[in-house]
């Protein structure tokens, strides 16, 4: 709990100094990835990832945006299917001419059917974090890459075994495009 909140505490720093100065203008990308999650306590328990959605670039360090979530879990026991929407951001540690790396934080509420993890809810709340880079492809298009860490729980609401949860690391790959 300590990394996240410091991890959040680092991305709400001040802005960056041409954003303060004018410099900057924000530009608004539309992006599609996928992934593969392994769960780190089970040995049989892999989560499939699919996400779309819309961020500002609000200055050169950082970008806010929202996505809607589908995500697939597969274990021996159980296979559930979630749907959710949350917030991200991004933090831009290193800017160059070809590529990027960025800290990026997504917290939200995810819909599963049946009850995931098992004992648990069909409502949950996730975050996940992740260290990735973006790869220009052409001036408006860019190959997204994270290593991510999910966690998905339901904060204690209700269930069987009250609060189970869920913690995978894994790897996305997508697709952001400039829409304008």
């Amino acid at each position: 709990m300590r990394f996240s909140a410091a991890l959040i505490l680092l991305l709400l720093l001040p802005v960056h100094m041409m954003y303060a100065k004018g410099r900057h203008k924000g530009k608004w990308y539309g992006y599609a990835e996928t992934g593969v999650m392994k769960e780190v306590d089970y040995f049989e328990s892999y989560q499939l990832a699919l996400h779309a959605g819309a961020e500002y670039s609000a200055n050169p360090l950082r970008s806010f945006g929202c996505e809607l979530y589908l995500w697939q879990f597969i274990e021996k026991d159980i296979n559930s299917t979630g749907v959710g929407l949350r917030p991200v951001i991004r933090h831009y540690m290193w800017r160059a001419a070809m590529y990027n790396i960025f800290l990026e934080v997504k917290g939200g509420v995810i819909l599963m059917t049946p009850a995931f993890p098992y004992g648990g809810t069909q409502f949950n709340f996730t975050l996940t974090g992740g260290l990735g880079g973006d790869i220009y492809l052409t001036e408006r298009a860019k190959l997204l890459i994270t290593a991510k860490y999910n966690h998905l729980s339901n904060w204690n609401i209700t269930g069987e075994f009250n609060n189970p949860s869920w913690d995978g690391i894994g790897l996305t790959c997508g697709l952001m495009w400039r829409i304008r």
